[in-house]
């Protein structure tokens, strides 16, 4: 319901009806977030309401929106925190700051990262050389050029042993040594281990992995994967998987067991799995239909389709 306008280089405040709430004074003006705004005066940044009260009088050298009722300021080249009265939570003393998410932000002193909650207390001490966002409740850190994770009350969940590292995405994240890939669960348990030359996502949840030359699968909606041993793969999303190795086909299940071991020249996927399940597979020159325990179910001659 206001907007800001400029007038010979003055910014003032006016509602839907054109009627001045506040007359062009101030040199610069930022939206208004969760009731206030900064404005800018003498080089200096104050913070308003929507009626254009002063609730700060412009003493920051910079100043970020409001979030959950707080807002960073800075003053004498660092950063602090302010809640909506003004009232200093945390005197200006670090060199950056990001915003808050989870009720943590990181905060940088001496040019290393810590943690803090919203009343200021230390959660972490600045000790990495980074630390991201979180994402499903851990963070990745960096300390001495290696990457690991914390959570939210700063304990080190997985330490800082990988050369990189993604963020968790379904409880599952993508780390790294050397130049070879592999994943790990939130209790740093390696779930496909580092020797992964490369990944390429194929289906939703499903993601092929590839190790000199050979394919394997991981499903991050199940946590489980087939390992890279095998020539080529098909049907992925089937509850058993077409595998081929030695140029032969067979089936392995979503945990790499096999179901049904490569030993067939061609074959179709499932009509379905249970007593009923068949596939047509080619053995030997013949043709025939084998059921899901792999027995051969009735053999298709000359005269059959």
């Amino acid at each position: 319901g206001l907007a800001w306008v400029k007038k010979e280089e003055k910014w003032g405040l006016i509602d839907k009806s054109g009627r001045a709430i506040i007359a062009p004074r101030y040199e610069d003006a930022r939206g208004f977030q969760e009731g206030l705004a900064w404005v800018k005066k003498e080089e200096k940044w104050g913070l308003i309401d929507k009626s254009g009260r002063a609730i700060i009088a412009p003493r920051y050298e910079d100043a970020r929106g409001f979030q959950e009722g707080l807002a960073w300021v800075k003053k004498e080249e660092k950063w602090g925190l302010i809640d909506k009265s003004g009232w200093e939570i945390i005197t200006p003393q670090y060199e950056d700051v990001r915003s808050f998410q989870e009720g943590l932000a990181c905060v940088e002193k001496d040019e290393k990262w810590g943690l803090i909650d919203k009343s200021g207390r230390e959660v972490i001490a600045p000790l990495y050389q980074d630390i991201w966002s979180f994402q499903e409740g851990l963070a990745e850190v960096k300390k001495e050029g290696k990457f690991g994770f914390i959570d939210t009350s700063g304990r080190e969940i997985i330490s800082p042993k990988y050369e990189y590292v993604r963020s968790f995405q379904e409880g599952l994240a993508w780390v790294g040594k050397g130049s070879n890939w592999g994943v790990i669960d939130k209790n740093g348990q390696e779930t496909v281990p580092c020797y992964l030359d490369n990944t390429q996502l194929v289906a939703k949840y499903t993601h092929l992995l590839l190790r000199s030359g050979k394919k394997g699968l991981l499903f991050t909606d199940e946590k489980t994967y087939i390992p890279p041993e095998y020539d080529e793969i098909a049907n992925p999303r089937d509850p058993w998987v077409i595998v081929m190795k030695n140029n032969k086909w067979g089936w392995v299940d979503h945990r790499g067991n096999v179901k049904i071991p490569c030993r067939f020249d061609a074959v179709t996927q499932f009509n379905e799995f249970g007593e009923k399940g068949y596939a047509t597979v080619l053995q030997f020159g013949m043709q025939f239909r084998i059921n899901t325990k792999g027995e051969m179910i009735w053999r298709m001659g000359p005269d059959k389709e």
